[in-house]
């Protein structure tokens, strides 16, 4: 039986080796390399981020970019100036060679606005890079809390500052009048109080409310740390977020009520304690803030989902179509967040043997990726591969189910590269299908291609 792939879970893209010495010809303005994030260099160097771009910018300000572009996504003109803009943005066109240096010039800077564009093209939207998300949001957090503590200080006589953000999740930034903090001096104080940020000599006479905005990097580099599966750091930052959230805005907040149900979702071992937390916060959520509020119907799909998982089929059906008809009227029924429930649902589907309504949201969803992300985005190739698995374990159509299989593995080699999970699950798939359609020729070359 074929691994299936869930809408919840869209792929994380991992990056090549670059060579991340600086360039003498770079010059970003406001590039600051002596506080490069370490964690940015090892996402640099982890994945696809630059051999990405560099296929990109051989193309940038050209008619080549231009056709490439407007072709991916079918000549639709709105997503093809969504993707240009950003690219635009951030300066990332030129000389190939310039690629890494100009990102990592952007990861070492203090600028919000271009720090928010590299968020964007790293988010599932665009490239999914969860682990130079994780960078990005933790510099966009850092650059936030700097730009407070200024502010304190330019309001106060004295540095009398104490920032209600967890030590051992936000490194502590120097001030900038000279002095010198003494890290093992606030951690002595840190033993005996709540964690926070101190500067030196100077005792805490005063608590300062934490910025909203704060809250909000810190919820957001949350998100990432946990689609980067680093888990324990992804319940710290919702943690602190959480507790912020209702200090600032009550208990039962929109924001805080989302971050709570981030914090189920990464925190819960067990698929039937999750099942049964994520039942009772989707009822809390139904009571505070409505059935059809975006974050009320984001946990139904969660829910729905488990409970596909638990082979809780009808309970799942159930949930899951009330929460796509509820985000077709809210958000749209070409929405990224109404297109996973779509996914998810044809997974419950499938398993209920409802194998043309499971193909009919398929196709549906194949069409919107294509259309909003591109033909060789890895959602869309997600997709792809499910309708294979539905061909193949459901439908018995296996000389169908290889074209999809084929196009799939095409892609996620060229998109993720040859050993990526994604790529590896998927050759998985293929074998199996080849094996049920007796096809032993393309079999034995994909068992010389992928030997184990």
């Amino acid at each position: 039986m074929a691994t299936e792939v869930r809408g919840a879970t869209r792929v994380s893209k991992v990056v090549p080796i670059i060579d991340p010495s600086p360039s003498p010809r770079n010059s970003l303005s406001k590039q600051k390399v002596d506080d490069f994030p370490e964690e940015a260099e090892v996402a640099l160097k982890g994945g696809s981020w630059v051999t990405t771009i560099r296929k990109l910018s051989a193309l940038a300000n050209s008619e080549g970019f231009n056709d490439h572009y407007r072709n991916l996504f079918d000549n639709n003109e709105a997503s093809y100036l969504r993707w240009k803009k950003v690219f635009d943005k951030l300066f990332l066109f030129g000389e190939e060679d310039l690629i890494a240096v100009v990102t990592r010039g952007i990861l070492s800077s203090v600028d919000l606005s271009r720090l928010r564009a590299l968020e964007e093209l790293c988010s599932p939207t665009f490239f999914n890079d969860s682990g130079l998300l994780v960078a990005v949001r933790r510099r966009i957090l850092e650059v936030l809390q700097q730009n407070r503590l200024r502010q304190q200080l330019a309001s106060q006589p004295t540095p009398t500052v104490v920032l209600q953000i967890p030590q051992e999740i936000v490194p502590i930034p120097e001030p900038d009048d000279g002095t010198k903090s003494s890290k093992k001096q606030q951690l002595d104080i840190a033993k005996k109080m709540e964690p926070a940020m101190f500067l030196e000599d100077s005792p805490p006479v005063q608590v300062m409310a934490v910025d909203e905005e704060i809250l909000d990097a810190c919820a957001a580099l949350g998100v990432a740390c946990s689609k980067d599966r680093q888990f324990e750091q992804a319940r710290l930052y919702y943690k602190f977020a959480l507790d912020g959230y209702e200090a600032k805005l009550g208990k039962n907040s929109a924001k805080g009520l989302k971050v709570e149900y981030s914090l189920v979702c990464c925190s819960c071992e067990s698929k039937h304690v999750m099942t049964e937390k994520l039942e009772m916060l989707v009822q809390k959520m139904e009571e505070v803030l409505g059935k059809e509020h975006v974050v009320t119907l984001e946990a139904l799909n969660t829910y729905g989902a488990r409970l596909d998982n638990l082979g809780k089929y009808e309970l799942a059906r159930h949930a899951l179509e009330k929460c796509m008809a509820s985000q077709e009227r809210v958000l749209g029924p070409h929405h990224t967040k109404t297109l996973m429930t779509v996914c998810n649902l044809g997974l419950v589907y499938k398993h209920l043997q409802m194998y043309d309504n499971a193909l009919e949201l398929y196709e549906r969803d194949l069409a919107d990726c294509e259309r909003l992300l591109g033909k060789d985005h890895p959602s869309t190739l997600m997709t792809i591969e499910n309708i294979g698995n539905l061909k193949m374990d459901g439908m018995k159509e296996f000389k169908e189910a290889e074209l999809y299989y084929e196009r799939a593995l095409r892609g996620y080699k060229s998109q993720l590269g040859k050993y990526h999970e994604c790529t590896m699950k998927c050759v998985k798939n293929f074998k199996s299908c080849l094996k049920a359609s007796n096809n032993a020729e393309r079999l034995d070359k994909l068992k010389d291609e992928y030997p184990s």
